[in-house]
């Protein structure tokens, strides 16, 4: 608005500057002179006013373009910190598939752990069958070690000695009850098992 006051008075002045001339110099030889003048200055007053609607317009059209511009530049905030949002969930899912796959490997290796666990386990199962099997089969064994036993006097005596037991591999002569009778018993007499080199065991004492 400063502007437009200053430029009407500028042209108020010149065109008082050029009506003074005029009257200064008189007659009619320059009234011709005078309506062409102010033809002009009529002609540059409009022309001012064209301008000052034109710069109005233009300051208008600067304005508005500055209101759009602060809308866009607070679009264009919005989305660098939407973008930095997105940047951050990225990395953190980053983060999270990291620490998946790193679980996903400690699972796998604890089912191969579990696994060889079970081998181990169905071993054991049957090494402890089979242990059971063999106990089973020795008690009998023993049990009819026993009734035989039973049957035959620790010290049996005939007409010859005192009857022992030893062994296919053993350098002992036992009672006919001893333990280490349980592979192998073989009868013999005292006195030749003696002669061949049997001592006296030092479990049964025979």
């Amino acid at each position: 608005m400063k502007e437009k006051l200053k430029s009407a008075r500028l042209w108020q002045i010149i065109s008082g500057i050029l009506l003074l001339m005029v009257i200064v110099s008189g007659g009619d030889s320059n009234a011709q002179e005078l309506t062409e003048l102010k033809a002009n200055v009529e002609s540059l007053q409009e022309e001012n006013t064209n301008l000052q609607n034109s710069y109005e317009e233009t300051l208008a059209s600067f304005t508005e373009l500055e209101s759009t511009n602060q809308t866009l530049q607070s679009q264009l905030e919005e989305k660098d910190s939407e973008i930095a949002s997105l940047k951050q969930s990225v990395d953190t899912t980053s983060t999270y598939e990291g620490q998946i796959k790193e679980l996903e490997k400690q699972v796998e290796s604890l089912k191969e752990e579990n696994t060889t666990l079970q081998s181990k386990v169905t071993n054991l199962e049957t090494a402890a069958a089979s242990s059971s099997s063999t106990a089973t089969t020795s008690d009998s064994a023993k049990s009819s070690d026993s009734t035989a036993n039973m049957d035959t006097p620790d010290n049996s005596s005939t007409g010859s000695g005192t009857i022992v037991y030893i062994t296919n591999t053993g350098e002992k002569y036992h009672l006919g009850s001893c333990s280490y009778l349980r592979q192998s018993k073989i009868e013999i007499d005292k006195e030749d098992a003696i002669a061949q080199g049997y001592s006296a065991c030092s479990r049964c004492h025979p």
